[in-house]
């Protein structure tokens, strides 16, 4: 395998035992070398001659000596994001990249690796893009439709394939960098497989004490309330839009019908796409609720918030909705749908306890629709089945790096809290300013190199992190704050 050409023999790390071929290839987006494969598993490892599943293994060799013999393997979120689709992305592992390999397995079910697909809205049909509905019958069509027994795709075999894949690759141990979902399947790897795992960044911490959709409200609140205590400190995001806290949560509310038998209100939109068509659009509360709390996922698309939220109550919803059918459309498109339902059916929402979901009803942001519509769709799916330890703390020494946005609105930094108890050489870094993924924010790309270059020796973040700042607000549509 060619991937230490750019070595010198004095310079080489250590001659590996490859037995998976990786032939130079392109990836859209993605400059300088690159090399694929794949790497046949059982679909079930209980029947070794059944169904097998191509896993796509993309592999960017280090860019300059020495070499070090421990790549970095990039775990993908979700559940369902391939990790060779968001390879361009990856910005913040361009440092890292420098001295070690990058390797991007995309986990079973997802990208090129058996992707379990369900078909996507109609691009034209905005009510059906802008509608917070499971989609019964969709999910059934799904279901049929998929050629995978949907029961094998956990995050153990998937954790059980990156192993395989290390192997394959010759590689005796490696570091991991995951971002929310991928910090969990980080999480389970290091617990799986400790004695290959020399290090981890873990981004946006999402370990099994969070379960799915169950404090996606009160953490997408508090970061809104953030948002507008933020805005009303800015002299002119204030003056601008007075009192938007106070005058939110009414007119949010005021989006509800009164009574089940009421029409939804309708918002006359235009396909952001294209901008020529006008459209009659019937429009939930719950709808409103989770594309604001969407938008709040990213620092710059937060700072469009209070303009948008403005012009929303004062009856012109769509900048709004607008801004959430551009960012809908581009997270649809490379997420598996089918995947994240096999992972959040099995692992998460069975987890939910009615004392919980009574809690979540009564939280006034997004209460439990987002639960509802996951109980509801995982009526209708096939799962398989994890050993209860999947769901325990992983107590682990293994230094890990954990990485959290100060405004990220669905792992803030007290899921972190929770993961580093029970990891002794844990460090825990919020980045501020900065929503979901925090990774990508000023020189965190240096500090994350200088971590896998020595993740035993103590850790000392930059004063570069005292740099980052909120984006300045949109004042009007035509650029921030002078």
């Amino acid at each position: 395998m060619a991937l230490l050409a750019a070595c010198t023999p004095t310079d080489a790390a250590p001659i590996r035992q490859a037995s998976l071929t990786l032939q130079d290839c392109r990836i859209s987006g993605v400059r300088g070398p690159t090399r694929c494969g794949t790497w046949a598993v059982p679909e079930n490892p209980d029947q070794p001659d059944g169904r097998q599943i191509d896993l796509k293994v993309v592999v960017r060799p280090a860019t300059d000596a020495p070499v070090a013999p421990d790549p970095v393997f990039f775990l993908a979120g979700g559940p369902g994001q391939g990790a060779t689709e968001v390879m361009a992305q990856v910005s913040w592992l361009g440092e890292a990249n420098e001295h070690r390999d990058l390797v991007f397995v995309d986990m079973r079910g997802t990208g090129g690796s058996n992707k379990l697909a369900c078909a996507a809205p109609d691009p034209a049909d905005l009510a059906a893009r802008l509608e917070l509905d499971a989609g019964l019958d969709e999910v059934d069509a799904c279901l049929a439709a998929l050629d995978a027994d949907t029961a094998q795709y956990t995050t153990p075999r998937f954790i059980a394939d990156l192993d395989a894949v290390r192997a394959a690759l010759g590689y005796e141990q490696i570091n991991l960098y995951g971002g929310s979902y991928g910090s969990r399947a980080g999480l389970a790897y290091i617990a799986a497989h400790p004695e290959h795992a020399r290090s981890a960044v873990l981004d946006g911490l999402a370990p099994y004490a969070l379960k799915l959709f169950l404090t996606f409200g009160e953490d997408g609140r508090q970061a809104l309330e953030r948002l507008f205590a933020d805005c009303a400190a800015d002299p002119h995001c204030g003056e601008a839009f007075p009192d938007l806290a106070t005058r939110f949560w009414p007119w949010l509310d005021g989006l509800r019908p009164s009574d089940a038998a009421q029409a939804l209100p309708t918002v006359t939109i235009r396909d952001p796409r294209t901008g020529l068509q006008s459209l009659d659009v019937p429009i939930s509360r719950d709808a409103v609720a989770s594309a604001i709390r969407g938008l709040l996922y990213s620092a710059d698309m937060a700072s469009l918030l209070p303009l948008a939220l403005h012009q929303a109550i004062d009856g012109d919803l769509e900048p709004l909705l607008a801004q959430s059918l551009v960012l809908g459309d581009g997270m649809e498109d490379g997420m598996a749908s089918g995947l994240m339902l096999s992972v959040a059916c099995l692992e998460d929402i069975p987890r939910i306890t009615d004392e919980e979901r009574a809690i979540a009803a009564a939280e006034p942001f997004l209460g439990s629709v987002l639960i509802d519509m996951f109980t509801a769709a995982c009526s209708r799916w096939t799962v398989g089945t994890v050993p209860d330890s999947l769901f325990e703390p992983v107590q682990s020494d293994v230094p890990v790096l954990l990485l959290s946005g100060g405004e990220d609105p669905v792992t803030p930094v007290r899921w972190a809290i929770e993961a580093a108890r029970t990891l002794p050489n844990a460090i825990l870094v919020t980045v501020p300013a900065t929503g979901h993924i925090a990774a990508g924010a000023g020189c965190m790309d240096e500090q994350i190199a200088t971590f896998y270059d020595a993740p035993a020796d103590p850790f000392v973040l930059e004063d570069c992190d005292t740099e980052i700042k909120r984006p300045p607000f949109f004042l009007s549509f035509t650029g921030p704050t002078p």
